[in-house]
């Protein structure tokens, strides 16, 4: 079945299909094949920690169990509240924030997009993400955002965690107290202090 996401924009309804874009699938991927001797793909295999048996792919796996050791199915598994907003799982429509300014998605770190796929959207949504405007879904403050936008290529809902640091450009002018306190300029990084190391 796939994920879908109800939102409203002035008081109006609008309901889209949510499909999930990975890194993969935009940049490829690429798969280091070890070989032998004889042109063979090798396998990896894990050794007991006694030495005495060798386990082979398809011979282990990884299960989720409770406090009590019970085995739990993984489709019962839920996020917890304190966990990052990582997909939209909200029961019913979702109120749309803004036009907010771009700066505030571009200074997070993406960490999913979706593609969005729609019947019908209304009038006033699609002028005002004709016209580059970004909104913010409104929900709980998780540490992140999740905001919708559109381009050329249709319509996006960017997952984005804070990013932690200052953005640092080719125009950055480095000041000395960045380095500290040490005013031997001829030196700024310790070099001089490194000793030779006799092999």
């Amino acid at each position: 079945m796939t994920a879908q996401l109800e939102v409203t924009y002035r008081g109006q309804p609008t309901v889209f299909r949510l499909e999930h874009i990975d890194r993969q699938r935009l940049l490829g991927d690429t798969r280091l094949v070890a070989m032998d001797a004889d042109g063979n793909e090798c396998r990896t295999a894990l050794l007991t920690l006694n030495g005495q048996y060798l386990l082979l792919p398809g011979s282990t796996a990884a299960m989720y169990v409770d406090a009590d050791g019970n085995w739990l199915d993984r489709g019962t598994l839920t996020r917890s509240e304190e966990s990052p907003s990582q997909a939209v799982r909200a029961p019913g429509p979702v109120e749309l924030e803004g036009p907010i300014a771009v700066q505030e998605l571009l200074d997070g770190v993406t960490t999913r997009i979706h593609r969005l796929d729609y019947d019908a959207l209304h009038p006033a949504l699609a002028a005002a993400l004709q016209d580059g405007a970004v909104f913010r879904l409104k929900g709980p403050g998780t540490g992140g955002s999740i905001n919708l936008f559109a381009n050329d290529a249709g319509i996006f809902l960017v997952h984005a965690d804070a990013c932690g640091f200052g953005y640092v450009g080719p125009d950055q002018v480095v000041t000395e107290s960045e380095f500290g306190d040490d005013d031997d300029a001829t030196d700024t990084f310790g070099f001089d202090d490194a000793r030779e190391v006799q092999r």
